[in-house]
């Protein structure tokens, strides 16, 4: 180094955030291996795997309008639907549990093989045809109870579909701001990249001037990085969001 650039004391501190991004780095390998095991897992392989980048990770509009998400939502989602499905089923419970009050019929036929008798009133050969019908007036009420189970279930299945209703549109809500948020984010972490690199040109044209020191390029270097690293942030949180909210619609936006 040359004589009044640097000290000592700056030559260490390098190495030890050089020794510190070292130790970031073994860290992102064993995330990234941790990673591809459990997509493996997803997938059922045997083996890592590992995940295509996508041609593009920059935002992009949504097909629909945010009061559009938020009404499919609400109306089409899957938990919704399966609510709404459990609600029919226990009014359907219901209304089987109430034919407990019908009359049973049974009607039955089939032909007699039996030889021909001398004894009055016996069998003959023919086809025979049988109506009857039976209906129960007292079980130990175990059609009210059968009743009352019923009702009570459904109750709880429409009461249960319509707060999920309520939370899902509350959710698609929520993930509608955070998808326009992590949007906004990724904006304006783009710009941090661009003036940490205009940062970095100028450090690098002083250092070669003698204006400034290594230490000062080196500074705008790390600065870079953290800019990138906070893109990459950004780009993740949005993508994330928005996988949620199609998670939550049921259908890609």
């Amino acid at each position: 180094m040359r004589a009044g650039t640097a000290t000592k004391s700056d030559e260490l501190r390098a190495r030890l955030e050089l020794t510190g991004a070292r130790q970031q780095q073994l860290g992102a390998r064993d995330t990234l291996q941790s990673a591809a095991f459990a997509l493996g897992r997803v997938v059922g392989a045997d083996v890592p795997i590992g995940a295509k980048p996508p041609a593009s990770l920059d935002p992009t509009p949504l097909a629909l309008s945010d009061s559009a998400v938020v009404q499919l939502a609400v109306t089409s989602a899957p938990a919704v639907e399966a609510a709404q499905a459990a609600s029919t089923a226990g009014s359907a419970t219901v209304r089987a549990s109430r034919t407990l009050y019908l009359p049973n019929v049974r009607l039955t036929g089939g032909y007699n093989w039996a030889r021909e008798s001398a004894v009055i009133g016996a069998v003959r050969p023919g086809w025979q045809l049988a109506l009857g019908t039976t209906l129960p007036l007292f079980n130990g009420f175990q059609r009210e109870d059968a009743i009352t189970r019923a009702e009570a279930s459904a109750h709880v299945a429409r009461s249960t579909a319509l707060d999920v209703q309520r939370q899902v549109r509350s959710d698609a809500a929520r993930l509608v701001t955070a998808l326009h948020f992590a949007e906004e984010n990724v904006a304006l972490a783009e710009e941090a990249v661009q003036a940490a690199q205009e940062d970095l040109r100028v450090q690098t044209e002083r250092y070669r001037a003698g204006i400034s020191t290594v230490l000062d390029e080196l500074t705008s270097q790390v600065a870079l990085t953290q800019a990138e690293l906070g893109r990459v942030a950004a780009r993740y949180n949005y993508q994330v969001t928005r996988a949620s909210l199609e998670a939550l619609v049921g259908r890609t936006l």
